[in-house]
């Protein structure tokens, strides 16, 4: 070869090397301005699904407040005086709970299930029914987290509406378990049937929020569901609330 056209093969290599180089720096940007775009998107969906989901907890509230005041004027229309006070105390207790965790998303199941326990306790004052909670080995309460309050109107509905006749013959029990998709919380009562548990809007308006919730925490194709039936053992009455909480 020449030296002409060493120089101009030389030249071509050259800027033929320049030219792949140049496009690998431009597809190279457009790849990082795309992901840096998706992640833009994804934590703005994110911020988005917490704002609704502490939106509907704004409402579940003050609809428990509600009903948990109206309790506390039960007790007093019936001069129960001191069952009255005992109720306002863990009342305050469970508040201050409430309270100290509203601005979260998620709080631990260990603290979810405190306050569960506490409203129980609450509501044996004026029903005198029995409760027990059971967790499985494989959940660990203090690391498992779940949206705050998603439990309560479940439990609410089963006392209110299915125990709240029975007295000391009432039995309310959790059982809770979970795999690696899902967190399984079963919530079966002894109490009424479920047309006569759920017979109009009022009853209905904490599972309502309750189902509301499911959707907006649905990740990676994991639906979140509450499925209620009534119980149909022998001889066996009541409701069965079986809540699934997709988990990461």
């Amino acid at each position: 070869m020449t030296k002409e056209q060493k120089a101009s093969l030389i030249n071509i290599i050259g800027w033929s090397v320049c030219s792949i180089l140049f496009a690998s720096l431009i597809f190279f940007w457009i790849y990082k301005a795309r992901i840096a775009n998706i992640k833009r998107k994804e934590s703005l969906k994110r911020k988005i699904k917490d704002l609704e989901i502490k939106a509907i907890r704004s409402q579940m509230n003050p609809h428990f407040m509600f009903n948990a005041l109206n309790s506390i004027q039960s007790l007093i229309n019936n001069y129960q005086y001191n069952e009255a006070n005992v109720y306002l105390e863990k009342f305050a207790l469970l508040m201050r709970r409430v309270l100290n965790n509203s601005e979260k998303s998620f709080v631990t199941l260990s603290d979810e299930l405190d306050a569960i326990t506490l409203y129980c306790e609450l509501e044996q004052l004026r029903f005198n029914f029995k409760f027990d909670i059971e967790v499985s080995p494989e959940v660990n309460t203090r690391l498992m987290e779940i949206p705050g309050m998603i439990i309560q109107p479940l439990v609410e509905n089963s006392i209110l509406h299915g125990l709240a006749q029975k007295g000391d013959t009432g039995q309310l029990s959790i059982h809770i378990s979970s795999d690696q998709k899902y967190l399984t919380i079963v919530i079966k009562d002894n109490g009424t049937s479920l047309k006569e548990n759920i017979s109009n809007d009022n009853k209905s308006f904490g599972l309502k929020l309750v189902k509301e919730r499911l959707t907006l925490l649905s990740a990676d194709g994991n639906v979140g569901n509450l499925h209620l039936s009534s119980n149909l053992g022998a001889n066996e009455n009541g409701v069965t609330a079986v809540l699934t909480i997709p988990i990461d």
